[in-house]
């Protein structure tokens, strides 16, 4: 079996903001602003 080296580079809260966070918590904050947008904000 050949071995594989791997190595990160970067920085990793910066690579965590651009790639885990949209892809976690996208969903669950479209869900929020569409919650929000039916108490019609602002309309008070």
């Amino acid at each position: 079996m050949a071995t594989m080296d791997v190595r990160f580079s970067g920085s990793v809260p910066a690579n965590y903001e651009k790639h885990l966070v949209p892809l976690l918590f996208r969903p669950y904050a479209q869900v929020m602003a569409e919650r929000a947008a039916e108490f019609q904000p602002g309309t008070f």
